[in-house]
């Protein structure tokens, strides 16, 4: 006891701590960002506090807030305050999340105000114990209930309006809405995690959700729902609905699920004190599971809007669980995997879908329209009708009936204030028809759920009525064709007409056209008609004037009326009388208006049109004259060329080609160079710059057309081509390297052989060591796109000797004084030079031998045979020798026998010491020896080697 009491103690004392570290801020300065430190202040209207309201503190907007309509306060940061108060705030201001606001106290709302949040996700969320009051204001959020901990509770204190797309989230602890009215999208319940605890008690609440209720897949600890004595309405036409919940009890439940939207549902295993599902709602019912009604059980449909249920899964019902039939109304349904279990339900006019248990689908009619025509059936008479309608009460005060007559009669709906025109009458026994023949009378009979039928039946009212009609004047011209209408306003009459008083045919049905082009001055035309053996009361009748045709003559300048395309016809007329006027038309459309002169010419005449002259007198009396004329087509005359450019070279041969014709003629500068030939070719060489090239082309019936296409050239010289080459002569010899200079033209081809030595290029210029005996060389120069040709060279080749030159050292590497033999070959005589200088004049012999070589010196030697020199040579590398030192220790070199002496060696890499000619040893890098020398004079020496070899 004494440890609770402590723990109150402490709580206690946070508590004031709390409280004492708590501040009222106030909103100042109208519209602006909730994290912005120059927006609050610590008393109303005061100076900027230079800090924010954080979740110890509470947020009031007051009368000094905002200075103008609508201003806004943005939640621009993840905000967490105490309580907020707004009760006292003007203006209208708007709240506006950008991030969410997390409250902790008591929110208090005014009724001018509105909240919205600019994404889905941002929400209001409430944390802990605290009453909410709307106070009226429109929210347009998400709000989120998740209490510190599962006994505080949210109580509602004032109703609360959002819009329909917001949603309550339920997530931990207990919302109260103490009989409070909610309107949202969606109350959602969540389990956040397994252990948090929530409840929703809804008292004598209306609720109504323009989208759902979704309570599904709660763990049972975790939800405690009391629905009290609440009334659910849940759907709107512009969202998917559902009611998922499991488990639940509700009490009223009113579902108006009316989209075409088949995904609108309603899942898990609830009961409802009343489940009312009204007209157009389309739901999926979770197969399976189990709805049980306590009290009303109402399936109101209509016959334009029907109630559609069905199971998820239809080969596994969906069940309603209803203890008796008392209080059940089924009416338009169409069911679908549905089942009843308990009581069985019986359903009037619905349709049965398949896979449905216990429920009967009642026959019966809803209503059945039937009526009586008593007559009688002639124009302007009262036709008499009887209503024999019935319906599924008997009582006839349950069904409305109206009448289509279908012969434009009606009336006025309130005249004269509404001037709607409707075209049924009410219910009525007695119809005077406004027009004769066969009229769908049609009664519709409409039950008090709207469902409907129909009786027709075809009612024939006569009248022989009789019009005359015709198009033309009654003052006409001899000769004119006039025809005449006659009708009725009765279908199936018959028609009889008449000139001058005597019959024109028997009476018909189908002769309703009467035409006649001999009416004389004064004749008339009339028409009696008849229906059902009734003749019409009136004869219509007209009479006629007939004036006189004129008189008057034409022709044309071609009598026999065959000419060809585009040949200019004239036509002429004449008449005694001058005052008439005359029109020329081509196929009976006009192409003069009328004049006075009758003459007129066209060059536009086709095959088989018709020229016309109509003449017109002053009583407009008219005559009309026709020629039909053959049009023989021009012919379809092209000229083509064969260089396919409009520059070409001086004497370039041009073919001209012509097509489309049967016979040609072609032109150089509008002279004919071949009269008129079948032949459709001709070929120039000689054009000049400025000559244009044309042809005629004319068929066998004699039409002539030049073609469109006309050839111009411009005709470039062609250039003076020259070549030159570095031979003396044409004479040269095998392998000589000739040199070829081409000149006169912009762009050269070399030919050998007339085989091209490369693509015609800018280079003037060819070199060539491969020409052989009679080997032909010319150019093709070309200038301006003309080229012209060189004289030919023709080449005597004469065979070059073979010259090989060897020696008898490999490498050319030698020492100095080495002697070096040289042996030529394949030549006739030889000369032969070192560095260029003959070493004899040129003879038949063929070796040269030298000891004098300096180094980098080059050995050549020149071969000659048929007068052709080739020259071969090599050139030397010749190494220095060691200029050796030898020197003894005894200065007159004589010795005792068995006496030392020593010698000494120097100049060189290696040494080799030989005695009286024989070497004493391999060549040593030591300079010293100190030989046993044989008594006697002995001759020693040493042979040196560089390091050159």
């Amino acid at each position: 006891m004494f440890l609770k009491k402590s723990l109150l103690l402490i709580c206690f004392y946070f508590l004031q701590i709390s409280a004492f570290l708590a501040a009222d801020y106030y909103w100042i300065g109208g519209s602006g960002n909730w994290s912005d430190p120059q927006k609050w202040a610590l008393s109303s209207g005061g100076a900027p506090a230079g800090s924010t309201p954080t979740g110890l503190d509470n947020a009031i907007f007051d009368s000094q807030s905002f200075s103008l309509p609508n201003q806004q306060v943005i939640i621009d940061d993840s905000t967490n305050i105490n309580l907020m108060d707004w009760s006292l705030c003007t203006n209208s201001p708007e709240l506006i999340l950008d991030t969410n606001l997390f409250i902790n106290g008591n929110t208090t709302l005014h009724p001018s105000m509105s909240v919205h949040s600019n994404n889905i996700t941002f929400r209001i969320q409430f944390l802990a114990q605290s009453f909410f009051n709307p106070n009226g204001a429109l929210i347009d959020c998400n709000i989120s209930i998740y209490l510190n901990n599962d006994i505080e509770t949210l109580d509602l204190n004032n109703n609360l309006l959002m819009s329909d797309s917001s949603t309550i989230f339920l997530m931990k602890g207990e919302f109260k809405t103490n009989n409070n009215a909610i309107t949202s999208g969606i109350i959602n319940v969540v389990d956040v995690d397994s252990t948090s605890k929530k409840s929703l008690i809804l008292g004598n609440s209306e609720i109504n959700l323009s989208i759902g209720f979704y309570a599904l897949n709660i763990i049972d600890s975790n939800f405690t729902f009391n629905a009290g004595n609440s009334l659910i309405s849940i759907g709107d036409s512009n969202y998917v609905n559902y009611l998922n919940s499991d488990s639940l009890t509700f009490y009223n439940i009113h579902l108006n699920f009316d989209t075409t939207s088949s995904q609108q549902t309603l899942k898990g295993n609830n009961i409802y004190n009343k489940l009312i599902i009204n007209k157009g709602s389309k739901i999926k019912i979770d197969s399976a599971s189990i709805h049980t009604v306590n009290d009303s059980l109402i399936f109101s449909g209509t016959c334009i809007d029907s109630v559609y249920l069905f199971s998820s899964n239809p080969s596994f019902a969906a069940i309603f669980n209803k203890s008796s039939n008392n209080d059940v109304f089924s009416e338009c349904v169409n069911f679908h995997g549905i089942s009843f279990s308990n009581a069985s339900l019986t359903t009037y006019f619905s349709n049965d879908q398949g896979n449905n248990n216990n429920i009967s689908f009642s026959t019966s009619s809803s209503v059945n329209a039937n009526f009586n025509v008593v007559g009688p059936f002639c124009l302007g008479d009262t036709t008499f009708f009887s209503n024999t309608s019935t319906c599924f009460s008997g009582n006839s005060n349950d069904f409305n009936s109206i009448w289509y007559f279908n012969d434009g009669s009606g009336y006025y709906l309130n005249p004269p204030l509404d001037s709607t025109w409707i075209s049924y009458q009410n219910d009525t026994n007695a119809h005077v028809f406004i027009q004769n023949g066969d009229f769908s009378v049609s009664l519709i009979t409409t039950y008090n759920n709207f469902c409907k039928d129909t009786a027709t039946t075809v009612v024939h009212i006569n009248d022989p009525s009789i019009y005359l009609y015709t198009a033309s004047d009654t003052n006409i011209c001899a000769g004119t064709e006039i025809s005449f209408e006659a009708s009725s306003g009765v279908s199936g009459a018959e028609f009889e007409f008449f000139h001058n008083g005597i019959s024109q045919n028997t009476p018909s049905i189908n002769d309703t056209i009467f035409t006649i082009n001999s009416l004389s001055n004064n004749d008339s035309v009339s028409v009696f008609a008849y229906e059902n053996g009734c003749v019409s009361s009136s004869k219509p009748s007209y009479t006629f004037v007939v004036n006189p045709s004129p008189t008057y003559t034409w022709s044309s300048n071609d009598p026999d009326t065959t000419i060809c395309s585009l040949d200019s016809v004239s036509f002429y007329a004449s008449s005694l009388d001058t005052s008439y006027v005359y029109q020329f038309l081509v196929n009976n459309s006009g192409v003069t208006s009328y004049m006075n002169t009758p003459s007129y010419t066209t060059n536009s005449i086709l095959n088989n049109d018709t020229v016309q002259l109509v003449v017109k007198d002053t009583l407009n009396c008219t005559d009309t004259s026709f020629m039909i004329f053959t049009v023989n087509p021009l012919p379809i005359t092209t000229l083509s060329e064969s260089s396919g450019s409009n520059v070409i070279c001086s004497g370039q041969a041009i073919t001209f080609t012509a097509s489309g014709a049967d016979l040609y003629e072609f032109f150089i500068n509008g002279v004919s160079q071949t009269g008129l030939i079948p032949s459709n070719t001709f070929v120039s060489a000689s054009l000049n710059s400025g000559d244009s090239v044309t042809v005629i082309g004319e068929t066998n019936n004699g039409c002539v057309k030049q073609a469109d296409e006309i050839f111009s050239y411009t005709v470039n010289p062609l250039p003076n081509v020259g070549l030159t080459f570095n031979s003396i002569d044409t004479t040269i010899c095998s392998g000589e390297n000739v040199i070829f200079n081409a000149f006169g033209a912009s762009i050269y081809e070399f030919f050998i052989n007339g085989i091209s030595q490369g693509s015609a290029s800018s280079f003037s210029t060819l070199n060539t060591t491969t020409l052989n005996h009679f080997d032909t060389v010319y150019v093709i120069g070309t200038f301006s796109g003309c080229s012209n040709y060189t004289d030919s060279a023709i080449f005597t080749v004469n065979t070059s000797p073979t010259t090989n030159l060897i020696c008898d050292d490999i490498d050319a590497i030698i020492c100095s004084q080495t002697l070096v033999n040289f042996n030529a070959s394949g030549a006739n005589s030889y000369e032969f030079f070192v560095d260029g200088v003959s070493q004899g004049a040129p003879s038949t012999s063929s070796t040269f031998s030298t000891s004098s070589l300096t180094n980098n010196q080059t050995v050549s030697v020149t071969g000659e045979s048929n007068t052709c020199t080739v020259s071969q040579s090599i050139q030397f590398s010749v190494l220095p020798s060691p200029s050796v030192g030898f020197f003894s220790n005894d200065p007159n070199n004589s010795i005792c026998e068995g006496e030392t002496i020593t010698f000494t060696c120097a100049n060189a890499d290696q040494y080799e010491l030989f005695v009286n000619g024989n070497s004493q040893g391999s060549p040593q890098n030591n300079s010293i020896f100190t030989p046993n020398l044989p008594n006697g004079i002995d001759s020693l020496y040493i042979i040196g080697t560089a390091l050159n070899g």
